[in-house]
Protein backbone atom coordinates (compact mmCIF):
# COMPACT_ATOMS: atom_id res chain seq x y z
CA UNK A 1 0.00 0.00 0.00
CA UNK A 2 2.40 2.55 0.65
CA UNK A 3 4.36 1.79 -2.49
CA UNK A 4 1.71 2.54 -4.43
CA UNK A 5 0.76 5.79 -3.05
CA UNK A 6 4.50 6.67 -3.61
CA UNK A 7 4.44 5.98 -7.05
CA UNK A 8 0.84 8.01 -7.40
CA UNK A 9 2.57 11.07 -5.83
CA UNK A 10 5.60 10.72 -8.35
CA UNK A 11 2.67 10.49 -11.16
CA UNK A 12 0.88 13.45 -9.71
CA UNK A 13 4.10 15.40 -9.57
CA UNK A 14 5.29 14.23 -12.98
CA UNK A 15 2.21 15.18 -14.48
CA UNK A 16 2.02 18.95 -13.14
CA UNK A 17 5.75 19.42 -14.57
CA UNK A 18 7.11 20.01 -11.31
CA UNK A 19 10.37 19.37 -10.25
CA UNK A 20 10.77 18.67 -6.42
CA UNK A 21 14.68 19.84 -6.30
CA UNK A 22 13.23 22.91 -8.16
CA UNK A 23 10.56 23.64 -5.68
CA UNK A 24 12.70 23.52 -2.55
CA UNK A 25 14.95 25.82 -4.36
CA UNK A 26 13.26 28.67 -4.43
CA UNK A 27 12.88 30.17 -0.87
CA UNK A 28 17.14 29.97 -0.67
CA UNK A 29 17.47 32.38 -4.00
CA UNK A 30 14.60 35.08 -2.19
CA UNK A 31 16.86 34.81 0.68
CA UNK A 32 20.15 35.17 -1.62
CA UNK A 33 18.02 38.42 -2.90
CA UNK A 34 17.68 39.83 0.21
CA UNK A 35 20.73 39.60 2.05
CA UNK A 36 22.26 41.31 -1.30
CA UNK A 37 19.66 44.26 -1.02
CA UNK A 38 20.49 44.21 2.83
CA UNK A 39 24.10 44.51 2.48
CA UNK A 40 23.83 47.14 -0.11
CA UNK A 41 21.96 49.61 2.08
CA UNK A 42 24.22 49.52 4.62
CA UNK A 43 27.02 50.14 2.13
CA UNK A 44 25.49 53.34 0.98
CA UNK A 45 24.61 54.21 4.91
CA UNK A 46 28.18 53.50 6.12
CA UNK A 47 30.16 55.75 2.40
CA UNK A 48 27.61 58.24 2.22
CA UNK A 49 28.51 60.02 5.36
CA UNK A 50 32.41 59.60 4.42
CA UNK A 51 31.95 60.87 1.07
CA UNK A 52 30.10 63.98 1.78
CA UNK A 53 32.98 64.47 4.88
CA UNK A 54 35.58 64.76 2.23
CA UNK A 55 34.04 66.74 -0.23
CA UNK A 56 32.49 69.64 2.67
CA UNK A 57 36.34 69.15 3.77
CA UNK A 58 37.53 70.03 -0.21
CA UNK A 59 35.59 72.43 -0.93
CA UNK A 60 35.71 74.23 2.56
CA UNK A 61 39.19 74.15 3.57
CA UNK A 62 40.33 76.65 -0.01
CA UNK A 63 37.23 78.99 1.45
CA UNK A 64 38.94 79.10 4.64
CA UNK A 65 43.14 79.75 3.41
CA UNK A 66 41.43 82.52 1.14
CA UNK A 67 39.24 84.34 4.07
CA UNK A 68 42.24 84.07 6.18
CA UNK A 69 44.44 85.71 3.45
CA UNK A 70 42.04 88.25 2.70
CA UNK A 71 42.11 89.57 7.07
CA UNK A 72 45.83 89.45 7.05
CA UNK A 73 46.19 91.65 4.10
CA UNK A 74 43.28 94.00 5.64
CA UNK A 75 44.95 93.88 8.91
CA UNK A 76 48.40 95.31 7.55
CA UNK A 77 46.77 98.04 5.50
CA UNK A 78 45.02 99.19 8.77
CA UNK A 79 48.09 98.49 11.02
CA UNK A 80 49.95 100.83 8.92
CA UNK A 81 47.61 103.47 8.51
CA UNK A 82 47.43 103.49 12.52
CA UNK A 83 51.07 103.94 12.62
CA UNK A 84 51.86 106.36 10.45
CA UNK A 85 48.92 108.33 11.90
CA UNK A 86 50.15 108.44 15.29
CA UNK A 87 53.33 109.30 14.11
CA UNK A 88 52.37 112.35 12.31
CA UNK A 89 50.13 113.72 15.38
CA UNK A 90 52.85 114.03 17.47
CA UNK A 91 50.60 114.37 20.44
CA UNK A 92 52.90 115.87 22.34
CA UNK A 93 53.03 119.68 21.88
CA UNK A 94 53.62 120.40 18.23
CA UNK A 95 57.30 120.75 18.36
CA UNK A 96 59.37 121.31 15.17
CA UNK A 97 62.17 118.48 16.34
CA UNK A 98 62.68 114.88 15.22
CA UNK A 99 62.03 113.01 18.73
CA UNK A 100 64.33 109.98 18.43
CA UNK A 101 67.11 108.67 21.73
CA UNK A 102 69.50 110.56 20.25
CA UNK A 103 68.30 114.07 20.52
CA UNK A 104 65.87 113.21 24.24
CA UNK A 105 67.16 114.36 27.06
CA UNK A 106 65.32 112.98 30.29
CA UNK A 107 65.15 114.92 33.48
CA UNK A 108 64.12 113.34 36.53
CA UNK A 109 60.80 113.54 38.74
CA UNK A 110 60.23 116.92 40.29
CA UNK A 111 57.03 117.95 42.19
CA UNK A 112 55.75 121.55 42.97
CA UNK A 113 53.10 123.33 44.96
CA UNK A 114 50.40 124.19 42.62
CA UNK A 115 49.53 128.05 42.88
CA UNK A 116 46.25 129.04 44.98
CA UNK A 117 46.09 126.20 46.50
CA UNK A 118 48.15 126.97 49.57
CA UNK A 119 50.48 124.20 49.60
CA UNK A 120 47.41 121.44 49.72
CA UNK A 121 47.88 120.28 46.26
CA UNK A 122 51.09 119.46 44.04
CA UNK A 123 51.85 118.10 40.70
CA UNK A 124 54.62 115.58 40.23
CA UNK A 125 56.27 115.32 36.59
CA UNK A 126 58.40 113.61 34.76
CA UNK A 127 59.81 115.59 31.45
CA UNK A 128 61.55 114.55 28.53
CA UNK A 129 63.08 117.28 26.61
CA UNK A 130 63.88 116.91 22.55
CA UNK A 131 66.58 118.97 21.59
CA UNK A 132 67.11 120.26 17.87
CA UNK A 133 70.53 118.76 17.89
CA UNK A 134 72.49 115.96 19.51
CA UNK A 135 75.68 118.17 20.81
CA UNK A 136 73.17 119.89 22.22
CA UNK A 137 71.66 117.19 24.18
CA UNK A 138 75.16 116.37 25.57
CA UNK A 139 76.27 120.14 26.38
CA UNK A 140 72.53 120.67 28.48
CA UNK A 141 73.28 117.31 30.54
CA UNK A 142 76.88 118.12 31.66
CA UNK A 143 75.98 121.57 32.47
CA UNK A 144 72.64 122.39 32.34
CA UNK A 145 70.67 119.95 34.23
CA UNK A 146 70.43 121.90 37.81
CA UNK A 147 69.01 124.86 35.29
CA UNK A 148 66.75 122.61 33.37
CA UNK A 149 64.95 120.87 36.36
CA UNK A 150 64.77 124.84 37.90
CA UNK A 151 62.80 126.07 34.62
CA UNK A 152 60.56 123.28 34.75
CA UNK A 153 59.48 123.96 38.23
CA UNK A 154 59.37 127.74 37.71
CA UNK A 155 57.16 126.91 34.86
CA UNK A 156 54.38 124.20 36.30
CA UNK A 157 54.82 126.45 40.16
CA UNK A 158 53.08 129.51 38.42
CA UNK A 159 49.96 127.58 36.84
CA UNK A 160 46.28 127.33 39.07
CA UNK A 161 44.73 123.61 39.53
CA UNK A 162 42.41 125.11 37.01
CA UNK A 163 45.11 125.52 34.09
CA UNK A 164 46.61 122.39 34.93
CA UNK A 165 44.11 120.30 34.54
CA UNK A 166 42.92 118.90 31.08
CA UNK A 167 44.61 118.38 27.85
CA UNK A 168 44.85 122.02 27.14
CA UNK A 169 46.41 122.47 30.76
CA UNK A 170 48.72 119.91 29.48
CA UNK A 171 49.95 121.64 26.62
CA UNK A 172 49.84 125.22 27.74
CA UNK A 173 52.50 123.74 30.63
CA UNK A 174 54.57 122.56 27.40
CA UNK A 175 54.83 125.51 26.04
CA UNK A 176 55.56 127.51 28.85
CA UNK A 177 58.86 125.31 29.85
CA UNK A 178 60.00 125.21 26.34
CA UNK A 179 60.04 128.68 26.46
CA UNK A 180 61.90 129.53 30.07
CA UNK A 181 64.08 127.25 29.02
CA UNK A 182 65.09 128.40 25.44
CA UNK A 183 65.20 132.29 26.82
CA UNK A 184 67.94 131.03 28.39
CA UNK A 185 70.31 129.24 26.22
CA UNK A 186 69.11 131.04 23.07
CA UNK A 187 72.56 133.37 23.92
CA UNK A 188 74.72 130.56 25.26
CA UNK A 189 74.24 127.42 23.29
CA UNK A 190 73.65 126.63 19.35
CA UNK A 191 70.23 125.08 18.76
CA UNK A 192 66.62 124.91 21.07
CA UNK A 193 64.53 122.78 22.64
CA UNK A 194 61.60 121.76 20.00
CA UNK A 195 59.33 120.04 22.25
CA UNK A 196 58.88 117.96 25.70
CA UNK A 197 57.21 114.89 26.66
CA UNK A 198 55.31 114.08 30.00
CA UNK A 199 56.09 110.86 31.11
CA UNK A 200 54.54 111.70 34.02
CA UNK A 201 51.89 114.21 34.92
CA UNK A 202 50.29 113.68 38.48
CA UNK A 203 47.96 116.14 40.25
CA UNK A 204 47.42 115.17 43.80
Amino acid sequence: MADEKAEKTVDVDEKDGKDPQAAAGQPKGAKLGMFVVVIFGLLVMTLTPVITFFVVKAVAVPQAVSEAGGHKEAKAEGGGGGHGAKKEGGGHGGGEGKADSSNILSLKSVMVNIADTKSTRVLRLEVHLVVSDVELVGELKNNYMSMLLDRVMFAASRKTLDELEGPQGRESLKRDIIGEINSIIKNKLAGAITDVYFVEYLIQ
